[in-house]
């Protein structure tokens, strides 16, 4: 599933927190009556997977993880990327990311 705001999700009405979006997996597996699931994230995607997880570990059969971090020094950055896809979309961000 998408993220808030990514892919084909529309614009997230904000403020959200990351607990929010592992909150949005969720309710996400409850709907469609899966007990336990294997998450796989990349980024942002990774680190909500990982609050899912640390919050229910009973839920979570593994993870497949990658770009991501479990300590995020400073919000700047995030809020960065956030105000240039908010002018020109998730494309905004393509050349930054197939850089990196």
């Amino acid at each position: 599933c998408d993220l808030r705001g990514h892919g084909r999700s529309g614009p997230a009405a904000g403020p959200w927190t990351l607990t929010d979006l592992a909150d949005d997996a969720l309710a996400v597996l409850d709907a469609l009556g899966i007990g336990r699931a294997t998450l796989v994230g990349v980024s942002l995607g990774a680190m909500a997977a990982l609050d899912l997880a640390a919050r229910h570990p009973g839920r979570i059969a593994g993870l497949v993880l990658a770009s991501t971090t479990l300590h995020v020094p400073s919000a700047a950055p995030w809020h960065e990327a956030a105000a240039r896809v908010r002018e020109g979309g998730t494309a905004a961000l393509a050349e930054r990311v197939l850089r990196t």
